[in-house]
């Protein structure tokens, strides 16, 4: 996770570099490793680094590669296998991190080059030969972008703060704070908390040049929709690669890594793949575990759970315990690093759990989350499945789905 900062003079008339940098520190937590600010003609380019991928000073950001300039938040998952098309096509390179991929794939396909990447991320790219701006947004809106556009300037970043701090009035958005609280809606298209600051949609790019700036969709979910194969099995097989392949490429990093485990279906999948694939791979670092230990009383604490699956490949565990008592304490601070609000007090304890991690030293986590609802390692997700296949007179289906929720019962 690192933070990105952009400031463009519409009227050409740019901020001191002091205000900007003041902005830029509002997000130290997000890039604790290095900051750097880059003004080119009527852009002020700001990063704060978390370094992940080649940690030397060489790939600090701004990053500037002839003609173009980099700010950027993420990861390309498959920056290697682009690096060496790329490699192939004439291109040399100065570093082994993934911002100079992004940099070289936009001089070899422009816009086109945000097919080819494999990850979450939020870059800016300026043009100082063309006096052009690219920004672009990742498939899901994982990594976040905001931004505010007026006749006098256009700013974006990583977080709301720093926006604020560059002089932007922080009225509320009252149609968003109304679908939050009658529809507990979390997220308002493009909109945000703050009426004058919008986000870049997911899988959304913008160009900005003399004065003009356009959006444009290059991903939509319909492109989601692939051709599956006639068999269960190949199905099963079809899966089992593509997970194992996303275990492998997450696993590229030059810092330590580890790994959540709840004892659920997608945390422990996601840990056996590495176990039997990945862990002694040239790519893959060791993954420390992580549990939640909760208390005694609760209906929750999956550390029994946990032992069973570790111990099969041989491994221990870290448990941490949570406190719920404060956690209400906790609550002005965790809304100030977010943003956003929540339904619960979730990001409470995640807060307290990446902390401990970090602490650790870890800097790179994988989890579970988000696999849920396709492996059904969840009672009312299997519930939900029978009550469909019975609405569309799949009888057959919907007593197999019935059978499996079943034997789940039995094993709670």
């Amino acid at each position: 996770m690192c933070g990105i900062l952009g400031y463009i003079a519409i009227n050409n008339k740019l901020i001191d570099q002091n205000s900007f940098s003041n902005a830029l520190t509002l997000m130290t937590h997000r890039g604790p490793d290095n900051h750097g600010i880059l003004e080119v003609d009527n852009v002020l380019l700001g990063h704060r680094r978390l370094s992940i991928i080649d940690i030397s000073a060489e790939s600090n950001m701004p990053f500037q590669d002839n003609n173009l300039v980099i700010t950027y938040n993420g990861e390309i998952y498959n920056y290697i296998e682009i690096r060496q098309t790329l490699i192939e096509k004439g291109h040399l390179f100065r570093t082994n991190s993934d911002t100079e991929v992004i940099l070289k794939s936009y001089m070899e396909w422009g816009e086109k080059c945000l097919d080819k990447f494999n990850g979450m991320f939020a870059f800016f790219i300026y043009d100082l030969k063309m006096k052009k701006g690219f920004g672009a947004r990742d498939r899901f809106g994982v990594k976040p972008f905001y931004y505010n556009s007026s006749d006098s300037n256009f700013i974006f970043s990583s977080e709301i703060k720093p926006i604020l701090e560059l002089g932007v009035n922080p009225s509320p958005n009252i149609q968003y704070l109304r679908s939050y609280i009658v529809n507990s809606a979390l997220d308002y298209g493009s909109g945000t908390l703050i009426e004058q600051i919008n986000q870049i949609e997911a899988g959304q790019f913008f160009v900005i040049q003399d004065s003009n700036i356009t959006f444009t969709k290059w991903w939509t979910n319909d492109d989601l929709i692939v051709e599956l194969p006639d068999s269960y099995e190949e199905r099963v097989d079809l899966y089992r690669s593509t997970l194992s392949d996303a275990v492998k490429i997450r696993l590229r990093t030059d810092v330590n890594s580890a790994i959540t485990l709840s004892g659920g279906m997608d945390s422990t999948a996601i840990y056996s793949l590495y176990k039997k694939k990945h862990c002694n791979s040239n790519e893959a670092k060791p993954l420390d575990v992580f549990t939640i230990k909760y208390a005694k009383e609760s209906r929750i604490d999956e550390v029994e759970d946990v032992k069973k699956i570790t111990s099969t490949f041989g491994d221990s565990f870290n448990s941490i315990e949570i406190d719920g008592s404060n956690a209400l304490s906790k609550l002005r601070k965790t809304i100030y690093f977010q943003e956003f609000p929540a339904w619960n007090i979730s990001p409470i304890t995640y807060q307290d759990i990446y902390k401990s991690i970090k602490n650790s030293g870890s800097t790179v986590l994988l989890e579970g989350h988000g696999n849920d609802e396709i492996l059904g390692g969840y009672k009312n997700h299997v519930n939900l499945s029978v009550s469909f296949f019975l609405k569309k007179l799949e009888f057959r289906n919907a007593w197999s789905a019935a059978k499996i929720f079943s034997k789940m019962n039995r094993n709670q």
